[in-house]
Order: structure tokens, then C-alpha cells, then sequence
């Protein structure tokens, strides 16, 4: 993938994130969990927006505790898997969409077609959910 492929799509995941997923010091170890698996955009999606919708219920819910700490702590594994799945399938559309840039420069009428056809049906996929 070219820089700018890679810059379009941490611009997507950035927009989608608001912010990074960063390393947090725990005193005492933490039970880790597998999460819900993502092994399609779909199914990253649904899960994407499942665990948020959680998470975000979990905040409203007035103070945190050890109780609830631990349940978002087992939702960011589902919401890892979805983001991992999700950044792929990005870094995949992002080429597509640069072979149609660099195709209707060069002006190759079947390779627009072709590959316009296929960066919006995966684009549509992303913003369905």
C-alpha cells in the first residue's frame, strides 16, 4: 500500500476511533479473553457497533467498578477484533480506490469500471452499519 493509501486509511480508522488504542499499566495481571471473532467486514461491523452500543451503556450506567471495569475490559477484545478486521478490509478498499485514481489518469475505461464497481460495493459495506 502507497503512503497515501496508508494516510486515507488512518484518517478513516482515526475518524471512526476518535482515538488510538493505547497500552494501559495494570498493578496486578489481567484475565484476558479471545472476544467475539470478526472474520468478515460484516461480522466486524455488526460487532463494531454491538460493543460500542455496550460500552456506551456501560458509561451511562453511572459510576464505575470493579464489576464493570472488568465487563468493558472483556468488550475491547470484541471491539480489537473488530478494529483489526475493519483496518484490513480499509487498507483493501483504499488500494482499490487508488487503481481507479491511477486507471482514469491513464485513461483505462474498463479498469474504472471494474474497479469503481468494486470500491463501492466494499465503501458501502463500511458505512451501511
Amino acid at each position: 500500500m502507497n503512503q497515501r493509501n496508508s494516510h486515507l486509511t488512518s484518517m478513516i480508522l482515526g475518524g471512526i476511533l476518535g482515538l488510538g488504542m493505547t497500552g494501559i499499566t495494570h498493578a496486578e495481571p489481567i484475565d484476558h479473553f479471545k472476544g467475539k471473532p470478526a472474520k468478515t467486514i460484516e461480522q466486524a461491523l455488526e460487532n463494531f457497533a454491538e460493543y460500542n452500543q455496550r460500552l456506551d451503556a456501560m458509561l451511562s450506567g453511572g459510576e464505575l467498578n470493579a464489576t464493570s471495569l472488568a465487563t468493558i475490559h472483556e468488550y475491547t477484545y470484541t471491539l480489537e477484533n473488530a478494529l483489526e478486521k475493519i483496518q484490513a478490509e480499509l487498507e483493501l478498499v483504499a488500494d482499490t480506490l487508488e487503481e481507479v485514481h491511477r486507471a482514469s489518469e491513464t485513461n483505462e475505461t474498463q479498469t474504472v469500471l471494474t474497479k469503481s464497481r468494486e470500491y463501492l460495493s466494499a465503501s458501502r459495506q463500511a458505512i451501511r452499519h
